[in-house]
């Protein structure tokens, strides 16, 4: 709850369960998630530094806690596991 953004997305999210019906990537690190309660998830690259660890974007795994997420970055795409 650090941002409006997060206070809506928390809200909508409390509301609603979304079924995804599609997954659409480009080659420059977008991503797009279409869901079935017309209902769109756009995700696009931005750098804010040239840090060689940057990240574009990162998506999480809220229902498990298995440490597991995606990273698209300057260098592609990366999946990460936390030590368990």
């Amino acid at each position: 709850m650090a941002n409006l953004r997060d206070i809506k997305l928390q809200k909508l999210f409390d509301t609603q369960q979304f079924k995804v019906n599609a997954v659409a990537t480009d080659h420059y690190g977008g991503l797009e998630i279409k869901f079935a309660e017309d209902f769109c998830l756009t995700l696009f690259p931005t750098l804010s530094s040239k840090y060689e660890f940057s990240e574009y974007w990162r998506l999480l795994n809220n229902k498990h806690e298995s440490g597991r997420h995606l990273v698209v970055g300057p260098l592609g795409v990366e999946e990460i596991r936390d030590e368990e």
